[in-house]
């Protein structure tokens, strides 16, 4: 739905609408589905563009999701007394960080922000199938 709401403005146009009318609840269902599931990613990425346009704001967005994701996340591991950190961890994310300052980023000031929108819909629309046909 994510995927094909970028891709047909009929459906980008209802669903940015059915957001804005209803945020606290989509934000509440979001929050809820990747707590359950840690699959809120598509509903964040659809929040993000139904909010902003530009490609450094819908990234601003997502970051921020995807942060405030992590740290209820954490918070609840480490109440349940589940939080396993190692150093294979911290190795993952210094790798991961070093990966986006030298690649990543590169990448996402090189392109224009239309160009940045289709990769966006694409990478949503190949996240969709491999989950559905996993």
């Amino acid at each position: 739905l994510s995927s094909s709401s970028r891709m047909f403005p009929k459906i980008a146009d209802k669903l940015q609408l059915f957001i804005e009318n209803n945020t606290r609840g989509y934000l509440i269902l979001m929050g809820c589905v990747h707590g359950l599931s840690n699959m809120g990613g598509s509903l964040l990425s659809t929040y993000a563009v139904s909010q902003h346009k530009q490609k450094q704001a819908v990234l601003s967005c997502v970051v921020t999701g995807y942060i405030l994701f992590g740290f209820v996340q954490l918070c609840t591991l480490s109440f349940l007394n589940e939080l396993n950190l190692s150093y294979t961890t911290a190795l993952n994310c210094m790798v991961a960080a070093v990966t986006y300052l030298l690649i990543g980023n590169r990448i996402f000031t090189s392109l224009n922000n239309n160009i940045y929108q289709h990769i966006f819909s694409i990478l949503m629309l190949v996240y969709a199938l491999l989950l559905i046909f996993s």
